[in-house]
């Protein structure tokens, strides 16, 4: 330590030196800390972290190479495939989960702040989807349905939303808009469900 003499980097440069000793403590703790005179890096940390990144390409390219391999390449292709997700959440009990965890109040309250922040960054296009929504109902609703009726369904799913605390919703069994096969906005062709449900059908026709 006595033989060390400690400069500034402005001082080391008037030297012409390539390093210097600093009494200021690097961030990692080195002290005397032995600093490069162009940049004012720690020697030490800069050794270390040019292996840690030498390291870390070294690896990318082994990584790199071992995918290329067409043995390899099939089994991470099977191995996509079997984590295709589509059957496991077609069935029964694995629909009642995700029914379950999502009328969880931490799920409804998630759902309402995004809603809400939807809403209020794209007002013209959520007043331009109520009005084609009002404008379809009107187009599939035909005149002898019965309007007392089909009021008595919304009304019911806004007492079980009260009651419950779990959104509830009005369905049409046939979608409106179906890709295969679409409905009436009649009586018989409502139904209560609660919010999740109706958000897991969408316009997917479920016949019984």
């Amino acid at each position: 330590m006595e033989n060390i003499e400690f400069l500034s980097r402005k001082e080391a440069k008037e030297k012409g030196l390539t390093k210097f000793f600093s009494k200021s403590v690097c961030i990692h703790g080195h002290c005397p800390t032995e600093r490069y005179t162009s940049s004012s890096l720690c020697v030490e940390c800069s050794s270390v972290y040019g292996k840690l990144e030498k390291r870390k390409e070294k690896a990318k390219e082994t990584r790199k190479e071992y995918k290329s391999k067409p043995e390899i390449k099939q089994k991470l292709k099977e191995y996509e495939a079997s984590r295709d997700r589509t059957e496991y959440r077609s069935r029964p009990e694995t629909k009642s989960k995700i029914t379950e965890y999502n009328n969880t109040p931490k799920q409804r309250e998630r759902r309402n702040k995004n809603s809400k922040e939807w809403r209020r960054n794209n007002s013209d296009k959520g007043a331009s989807y109520l009005a084609w929504k009002r404008a379809s109902i009107e187009r599939r609703t035909p005149s002898w349905a019965d309007k007392v009726k089909i009021a008595w369904f919304y009304k019911e799913a806004k007492r079980l939303t009260e009651e419950t605390g779990v959104p509830h919703e009005v369905d049409h069994d046939v979608p409106l808009h179906g890709k295969l096969v679409s409905g009436l906005h009649v009586e018989t062709n409502l139904r209560i469900i609660t919010a999740a449900e109706n958000r897991s059908k969408n316009n997917k026709f479920e016949p019984a």
